[in-house]
């Protein structure tokens, strides 16, 4: 099934380049995930939400950090993340105490407060509109009974996601008024402490997702400085032998396979994956 699956990942070609990497970060986002849950299902890893938040904490720290460093590109790398850092301020002023006004330092127009609340309801809007649409589409045929099934949960998404903007701003916002200056150091403690809002809504794909972006981010800057060749195609390689992993893994692994590789192969083959592996198992055994 390894093969094939490999093989089969060489349609990866017929997309553009742009759409190409975005992809690639994902399956290899989604090995990172069956790795860990097979060694946790072996006994070798124990996951636990804390663990999980540690993970996302470090990771969002080193990406931001990436990320802000990355703004100054003149080949920016194509990301896909809730939010985008401003570029890093050149202004420099006097220190300033508090958090009311602005400081000429801060990477951002208006007032600190504003900037840090503006980016805290759009981004919890945002995550409460997921929460709650991927629970009332599966039951539209009886929107009643959906809207009354509505809980405080589906609320944890928005509180992450705007926790995670609104710690990061202030963070940012209070070491350029303390220092004067802005820098791109800066998004380590703030990456860092926002990081704390995956709590209200772990997930271990996503607590993986700022470590494989800030490899993307890495790999990309190898090949604008010649230290990876422009041949080699690296991104189609990672890809297929990314694919390859994965669906071998919905076969044979199918407790540790990440559930987003589970329901692409049921929607692609109308839910006959079951049937498929079975039929090609009695023939592999038939052929021995």
């Amino acid at each position: 099934m390894f093969l094939p699956s490999v093989i089969s990942g060489l349609a990866l070609y017929l997309e553009p380049m742009v759409r190409r990497i975005p992809v690639t970060n994902l399956f290899a986002n989604l090995v990172f995930e069956y790795w860990i849950r097979t060694l946790h299902m072996k006994g070798f890893l124990r996951r636990t939400p804390g663990k999980e938040t540690i993970l996302f904490m470090i990771g969002s720290a080193v990406f931001f950090y990436l990320l802000r460093k990355e703004r100054d590109n003149e080949k920016r790398t194509p990301l896909f993340w809730i939010f985008t850092p401003p570029r890093v301020s050149k202004e420099v002023c006097e220190p300033l105490s508090g958090i009311k006004g602005r400081s000429a330092a801060c990477p951002h127009s208006g007032e600190c407060i504003n900037y840090i609340l503006k980016g805290t309801a759009q981004l919890f809007s945002a995550g409460c509109a997921i929460s709650i649409l991927r629970h009332i589409i599966p039951r539209i045929l009886t929107p009643a009974k959906a809207f009354k099934s509505l809980k405080l949960s589906h609320l944890k998404l928005g509180v992450f996601f705007g926790g995670y903007i609104g710690i990061y701003r202030l963070i940012v916002c209070l070491l350029c008024r303390a220092y004067g200056r802005d820098s791109a150091l800066y998004a380590l403690p703030a990456g860092l402490l926002a990081g704390t809002a995956f709590r209200a809504s772990p997930s271990l794909g996503i607590a993986l997702m700022p470590m494989t972006t800030s490899l993307q981010i890495l790999g990309s800057w190898g090949f604008q400085s010649g230290l990876i060749p422009e041949h080699w195609p690296l991104v189609e390689i990672i890809f297929c032998l990314c694919q390859g992993l994965l669906f071998q893994a919905r076969m044979m692994h199918y407790e540790a396979c990440p559930r987003y590789i589970v329901n692409l192969m049921d929607t692609v083959t109308s839910k006959r994956t079951e049937q498929i592996y079975l039929n090609l198992e009695k023939r592999l055994r038939a052929a021995m």
